[in-house]
């Protein structure tokens, strides 16, 4: 076709108010290096990273017109629209008004614009919808890449005279493919078994893109022979059609290696007259029922103020016994489960807390987990405060801390969820629920909603749930209804969200109420000092409002383990009291003191036996065999802190002659092997280096130097991005940029990444020199490619290194394995 389907023949047709609208909806066009000129804006316009960025926040009806335009390719008119999608009943008027607003949507983002009367989609859109309404690829794309004796074949076999040039032929695939009339009347041809299988075939993809299904799976079957003679007239049929232009292949002959593909054209002019694309316009309702304001926000004050002393407790117990760390980085499930038998509270809230107080930098992070500093600033700041903070840090998870199993049912530990999931999870329910004016509704009504408004990136039906529990756990949803707390979160006003707390918690209390039975009762918010003492002395038995801890007898002795007097003790509960303990208290304290320390336990590693003893005398004062740390016991007996090995070896270098017993005083020999020295096993220095293990150590230097270098290396101002007036008005006189990229490095990028567009090589050069942050697709030596945000960036050589936010570390990529770069919005 002649026309200028082309991203850059769009913009150049655009008004100036409609490119700076898609600049302004659209602020990754323009992030990053700056735009040079509207060639550059095009390219960007169709990086497939930026169109993905779009598509993965469309709502259903948008993604379920851009697969349909994207499937019909150049058949895509309005008419032929109107044809193919579900109308839902709707009579045409309705569904053509309907159809212009969605299509209205696409172009405003820059995914589908038209061109004489039909609809194109963005070329950026074929890499992410690569299988359309399950129908796979159009014709233009399925033949890119095959030979000019090929292509002429599939004009043969359609029955069109095929032009003579490569160029000429894939022009004029689209058209050859959109006449549905065509392809049916080829297939009216075809022998009566290959027909049969083919429309079998495509009513099956039909029923499966009706469903909604998001793959075919054709070949999940158990084998039979039924089974068996079905493969047999698939091939036949495959066979057929890739001879007579109706699906692509590069063989005729060899379809378990080189399979016959259906442009989606074909089977769309195949499918039963039935048929209609899934098309919903129009969001779904949600049923709604009325709960009483007053007692939704009751709830909300209890639920908040719950959590918080709980979540506070479990922070708390850190400052007694670290939390242990596997070694993959996470806290398992029995370190999980032995902090909440031992604070009291359940494993929701333990580890909510531990993710929280990690997101808030309460933790120093080492084999275990013990509080950081800004721990001690914050549990002394007001209930409030703290609460804020807490519900700050939840607020914008992409994943529900909560979740005890993955998919698989494993067992996941805490403090290793990953931010790459979702869109933050609880301001999508929660705005969902702002809409019902106060009303209440269940979870499924809600998830349903979210589905129709991000199909793409969809937020799983398990991990929703641990989300509305979650949020009912802290207050910001109850009874199926958003509580002013939620309300307030939405604004994103920290001050407010304070405010509100003070409304919500009670005042802290400086009553504490001691009982004859050896219980304290805190009758309101506890304060830090408060909760020190009380939980040095006693065992803490609830949280919240009225907050108890009970003393006892193994209480009152740990507290003196850990170095407090008695004295000390309780002169200090006598000022929190305000007057007299109860007498069983100062009983069981003063009781407790005088039989502490009776008894002395001495660490002792080895014990030294001699029936001499003036020489186990002379022995233990030695000067040499001091850091043996041997104590004369009896005369007869010394015991030492060093391990028997250390200390045999201290002895008989010092010039005694010992021999090593067992436990009952029998003597221990050595064996040892006679046999020649080349059957003796080789000494630790006789073994040569392994050349893995210096290159690891070497890397994890330069990694180690390169950390350093980051952290010292003091922030650059970005650039901000150039507004969308100022910007469109530059691209239209043709004026160049404020400020270009550094050229040297731009010219050693082009050589060492010539895998990347020339836009994408800029964008890695300006993140460089700006200290900004990038999304790279990167491929490992075995191929395998993954998508990373990096940031922190330098260049190093043939190396681009910075903070791998998947990895969470330093990390070396090479620049020629980079296959695409996008700036981060």
């Amino acid at each position: 076709m002649s026309e200028d389907r082309s991203a850059r023949a769009w913009l150049d047709s655009r008004s100036d108010d409609q490119l700076q609208e898609l600049l302004a909806i659209r602020p990754d066009l323009h992030q990053g290096a700056p735009v040079v000129d509207l060639d550059d804006l095009a390219r960007r316009l169709e990086h497939p990273m930026s169109v993905s960025s779009v598509v993965m926040n469309l709502p259903r009806p948008a993604v379920e017109l851009l697969e349909a335009v994207t499937a019909l390719d150049v058949g895509a008119t309005s008419e032929r629209l109107l044809e193919l999608l579900d109308t839902g009943g709707r009579d045409r008027d309705e569904q053509s008004q309907l159809l212009l607003h969605w299509l209205e949507i696409l172009e405003v983002v820059g995914l589908v614009w038209e061109v004489a009367g039909r609809h194109v989609v963005n070329p950026g859109v074929h890499r992410i919808v690569v299988n359309p309404l399950l129908m796979g690829s159009p014709a233009r794309l399925l033949t890119q890449d095959l030979t000019v004796d090929v292509l002429k074949q599939l004009y043969a076999g359609l029955g069109v005279p095929a032009p003579p040039r490569k160029a000429e032929l894939l022009a004029g695939i689209g058209a050859l493919y959109a006449d549905g009339s065509r392809i049916r009347q080829t297939l009216a041809k075809a022998p009566e078994e290959v027909m049969e299988t083919l429309a079998a075939h495509a009513a099956e993809v039909a029923a499966a893109s009706k469903r909604g299904d998001e793959a075919l799976d054709e070949d999940d079957y158990a084998w039979s022979p039924s089974r068996q003679g079905q493969y047999q007239r698939d091939i036949t049929m495959r066979r057929w059609a890739s001879q007579h232009g109706l699906a692509v292949t590069d063989s005729y002959y060899s379809y378990a290696y080189a399979p016959a593909q259906f442009p989606a054209e074909v089977l769309l002019a195949l499918v039963p007259p039935s048929y209609r694309a899934p098309f919903h316009p129009r969001p779904p309702q949600i049923p709604t029922t009325e709960v009483s304001p007053v007692q939704t926000e009751r709830a909300s004050a209890a639920a908040v103020t719950e959590a918080v002393a709980a979540m506070t407790a479990v922070l708390e117990s850190t400052l007694r016994t670290p939390v242990q760390r596997l070694k993959s980085g996470g806290v398992g499930a029995r370190e999980i489960k032995r902090l909440s038998k031992a604070v009291g509270v359940g494993v929701a809230e333990v580890r909510l807390a531990l993710e929280l107080g990690a997101r808030c930098g309460f933790f120093d992070w080492t084999d275990e987990l013990r509080p950081s500093g800004e721990f001690e600033q914050w549990r002394r700041q007001s209930a409030a405060e703290r609460a804020g903070d807490l519900l700050r840090a939840w607020w914008p998870l992409r994943f529900p801390p909560t979740r005890e199993r993955d998919e698989d049912g494993k067992a996941l530990p805490a403090l290793t969820g990953s931010d790459t999931a979702y869109a933050p999870a609880a301001p999508q329910l929660a705005v969902v629920l702002q809409t019902l004016d106060g009303a209440a509704t269940s979870l499924e009504p809600v998830l349903e909603l979210l589905g129709w408004n991000r199909p793409m990136d969809q937020l799983s039906a398990d991990d929703a749930r641990h989300t509305w529990d979650e949020a009912a756990l802290l207050g910001v949803i109850r009874d199926g209804r958003l509580t002013d707390l939620g309300r307030t979160l939405l604004t994103g006003e920290q001050d407010q969200v304070v405010e509100q707390l003070r409304t919500l918690l009670p005042a802290e209390s400086q009553d504490v109420l001691f009982g004859s039975d050896l219980t304290i009762v805190v009758p309101g918010s506890t304060g830090a000092a408060v909760v020190d003492l009380l939980d040095a002395l006693a065992v803490r038995e609830s949280h919240g409002v009225g907050a108890t801890w009970r003393v006892s007898e193994a209480s009152v002795r740990d507290a003196l383990d850990h170095g407090y007097t008695v004295d000390t003790l309780l002169s200090e509960l006598r000022e929190v009291a305000g007057k007299a303990l109860p007498q069983p208290l100062e009983y069981l304290l003063r009781d407790v003191d005088r039989r502490h320390g009776v008894i002395g336990v001495r660490p002792a590693s080895c014990v030294l036996v001699s029936q001499d003893e003036g020489l186990l005398a002379e022995v233990a004062a030695t000067k040499v065999l001091r850091p043996l740390g041997l104590t004369a016991v009896a005369p007869t007996v010394l015991v030492g802190t060093a391990d028997r090995a250390t200390t045999l070896a201290a002895l008989r270098k010092a010039g005694y002659l010992p021999v090593e017993q067992d436990s009952d005083g029998s003597r221990t020999v050595e064996l040892r092997s006679r046999g020649p020295v080349g059957e003796r096993a080789a000494a630790p220095d006789d073994v040569d280096a392994l050349s893995d293990e210096e290159f690891n150590v070497l890397m994890e230097r330069e990694l180690a130097a390169q950390r350093q270098h980051l952290r010292g290396r003091a922030p650059s101002v970005p650039r901000l991005p150039e507004e969308p007036a100022e910007l469109v008005s530059r691209l239209r006189s043709g004026g160049r940029p404020s400020h270009e990229v550094d050229q040297s490095v731009l010219s050693l990028v082009e050589q060492l990444a010539p895998r990347l567009r020339p836009d994408e090589q800029r964008h890695l050069v300006s993140a460089v020199a700006s200290d900004g942050s990038v999304v790279i697709r990167y491929r490992n030596e075995s191929g395998n490619e993954s998508e990373r945000k990096v940031s922190d960036l330098d260049l190093s050589g043939a190396y681009l290194t910075g903070y791998c936010h998947l990895r969470q570390d330093v990390r070396f990529f090479r620049l020629d394995r980079i296959t695409m770069v996008a700036p981060v919005t």
